[in-house]
């Protein structure tokens, strides 16, 4: 592991949310897999959702970290899911079924004796749909109410390129974590969700 990220691995913990916007898939392939190695070594149960339909991308850098990811999903401490079983499940972006299915996983993975849960999501892009976007930012702010009560924690992955400036400020001021040049910070923009 590139010593530049351990970091992740002594700040993030369980109840926390938190925000990385990528350049490219190169980038956000080499965090998502350290950051789901961490978890798996942590005894977590991994939950991974990928914009790929495929897979094959988070895979290969997972088996460039020596981790078998064969083996982990059939042993059910990784999951990897599509978008299209995820967040558009029900052929939209609905946030209220979203976070029934992370509750219901945490739960899971507190049943089957995991440290906790480790969601790593690559958000799809809102094909420039205002109202897109605020459904993902008011999911983004309800789960700030979930995961400090949680035994889980999220990296919530952003691909710059697709979103606009107004909706990247919009996405990052509904996180309280940032990460940022390998290390995790706590966001200054951050906005308390309304009870």
């Amino acid at each position: 592991m590139p010593s530049e990220l351990d970091a992740l691995m002594d700040s993030s913990q369980l109840g926390d949310h938190i925000c990385m916007f990528y350049e490219s898939s190169e980038e956000r392939d080499m965090i998502a897999s350290h950051f789901i190695m961490i978890g798996l070594g942590l005894g977590e149960r991994v939950l991974y959702i990928d914009r790929e339909e495929d897979h094959f991308s988070i895979i290969q850098a997972l088996r460039k970290l020596s981790v078998d990811a064969g083996s982990l999903i059939a042993s059910g401490q990784l999951s990897i899911l599509s978008r299209k079983t995820s967040y558009l499940s029900s052929g939209y972006f609905n946030p209220d079924q979203m976070i029934k299915q992370l509750e219901d996983s945490a739960h899971l993975a507190k049943g089957e004796n995991f440290s906790g849960l480790r969601i790593v999501g690559d958000v799809p892009h809102s094909d420039g749909c205002d109202s897109m976007i605020e459904k993902i930012v008011s999911y983004e702010t309800r789960l700030n109410r979930f995961f400090p009560k949680s035994n889980a924690l999220a990296l919530c992955l952003y691909d710059r390129s697709l979103f606009s400036e107004t909706s990247l400020s919009k996405i990052h001021s509904a996180h309280p974590l940032v990460l940022h040049d390998n290390a995790i910070h706590k966001n200054s923009d951050y906005a308390l969700p309304k009870s």
